[in-house]
């Protein structure tokens, strides 16, 4: 059986968790030379966000608040890691999700449906 790419995994769960109201992106990590006209350039290029460990779906999920805020809403910022089958799991982006759950966000690592499904308890 062949392997399952990572592109597949963060679409299966984009489409997963939308309608839970999950609005996550794809965070392209880019970090080495510009390409311009064909041609490798001196310029260097360090794209995407969340440094080296940025995870690779970034967003937020929207969250009604207090009664006393009633009808109004929170963007809770969520970072998700797509891995495939057993896929390595960097310091840096161990760290990256550390940081977002330590500060109140949402954040893992995650194979596919079955690893986000637990984002849906408890929020």
């Amino acid at each position: 059986m062949a392997q399952q790419r990572e592109t597949s995994v963060w679409k299966g769960i984009q489409l997963f968790l939308s309608p839970f109201g999950f609005r996550l992106y794809r965070n392209q990590r880019y970090k080495g030379p510009i390409v311009s006209g064909g041609k490798i350039t001196k310029a260097w290029a360090d794209c995407g966000l969340g440094g080296d460990g940025g995870s690779d779906l970034i967003g937020y999920k929207i969250t009604i608040i207090t009664p006393e805020m009633v009808g109004k809403k929170i963007a809770i910022f969520t970072a998700i890691e797509a891995k495939v089958l057993k896929g390595k799991r960097g310091e840096d982006q161990k760290q990256f999700i550390n940081m977002i759950n330590n500060d109140g966000g949402i954040a893992c690592f995650a194979e596919g449906e079955k690893d986000v499904k637990k984002l849906l308890t408890g929020l």
